[in-house]
């Protein structure tokens, strides 16, 4: 399942994301901002994309159109800490570079628009 925008292209995420997913998850801005303590290492970042992102409907990377670099990831999935085992919660990453344009803005609602479709 692929969704896109005017400039970004939300996708699957797949191990070949790794690097990209890495090299902002080390920015501890991003991870303080996305309720995470940053990324030590690529390994450990690949253990969080085994865990929680590969295979996982609903989650997405974000593809920035004009450098086809994967910049961030954003996802509705079932939040298991509500009591109504019914309840989505909406989780969001993105590089520092790209805060302050509405990237974010724009694939939220395209991914808010998806959870409301399944």
């Amino acid at each position: 399942m692929q969704i896109e925008t005017d400039r970004l292209l939300l996708r699957p995420i797949t191990m070949e994301d790794a690097g990209d997913i890495f090299e902002y998850s080390k920015n501890p801005h991003v991870g303080s901002n996305a309720g995470w303590k940053s990324h030590g290492n690529i390994e450990e970042t690949i253990e969080i994309m085994k865990m929680i992102f590969i295979n996982q409907d609903g989650i997405f990377g974000i593809i920035l159109k004009s450098n086809k670099k994967l910049i961030g990831i954003v996802g509705v999935m079932l939040d298991p800490k509500r009591q109504n085992h019914k309840a989505y919660m909406l989780g969001y990453s993105l590089a520092e570079p790209y805060w302050g344009q509405g990237i974010m803005t724009e694939a939220v609602m395209e991914t808010i628009k998806y959870g409301f479709s399944q």
